[in-house]
C-alpha cells in the first residue's frame, strides 16, 4: 500500500481504484480503509456509493480501530447499512478495543442517550 500511495500522482485515478481494490481484495487492511474512504466521500476517481464503503470497512473492521468507528457509523446512521444502534455500539467498542480513542465519544454519546439498548459497554 506505501508503494501505491507513492505512485498515485504517476497512475491515471481509475488505475489507483482498482490497484487499490485489489490490494484490498487480498486483505490488505489499510486498502480496505482507503476504499472505503474514497467510496464514502467520493475522489480520486471513486464514485461515492455508501453501501460499497461499509463493504470495505467491514472488510477491515477486526484489524483496524478506525474501519470499525467507520462501519459502526454506517450503522449508527443507517448510510449503507441498515439502522442498527446495538450492532453500532459493538462496533464502537470494538474499535476502542483497537485503539481507536475516536470511538470513545460516539460510544459515550449513544450511552448516554440510551441509544442502542439498556445494557451498558464498557469501553
Amino acid at each position: 500500500m506505501e508503494r501505491l500511495l507513492k505512485m498515485r500522482a504517476t497512475l491515471p485515478a481509475g488505475e489507483f481504484v482498482r490497484q487499490v481494490e485489489t490490494l484490498a481484495l487480498g486483505g490488505d487492511a489499510s486498502a480496505a480503509e482507503m476504499a472505503g474512504e474514497g467510496s464514502q466521500f467520493g475522489g480520486i476517481g471513486w464514485p461515492i456509493d455508501a453501501q460499497k464503503a461499509c463493504d470495505w470497512f467491514e472488510r477491515a473492521a477486526a484489524m483496524r480501530g478506525d474501519s470499525a468507528h467507520n462501519l459502526a457509523l454506517c450503522h449508527e446512521t443507517g448510510r449503507g447499512r441498515p439502522q442498527d444502534a446495538a450492532r453500532a455500539r459493538l462496533l464502537y467498542t470494538q474499535a476502542i478495543s483497537l485503539g481507536w480513542i475516536q470511538a470513545k465519544c460516539a460510544l459515550g454519546t449513544m450511552l448516554v442517550s440510551g441509544s442502542g439498548g439498556r445494557t451498558s459497554a464498557r469501553a
